[in-house]
């Protein structure tokens, strides 16, 4: 049998901050200018799968192998 193999990785990054603004452009220019750790919430995940699935062709499909 022919198996395709896939990893898959997925890293995320969360992070936010209240601050006072007078308007939305200045408050992106805040946030930008702060460092990360400065941030009041912040969260990574990191996930990593191994998947493996059976390649078919039409006869298989035809003769209903699995």
């Amino acid at each position: 049998m022919v198996f395709k193999v896939e990893l898959i990785k997925i890293s995320k990054s969360y992070a936010s901050v209240v601050l006072d603004a007078d308007n939305r452009k200045e408050a992106l220019a805040k946030a930008r200018s702060m460092s990360e750790e400065e941030f009041d919430e912040i969260e990574r995940t990191e996930q990593i799968s191994w998947e493996t699935k059976r390649e078919w062709n039409f006869l298989d499909f035809l003769f209903n192998r699995t």
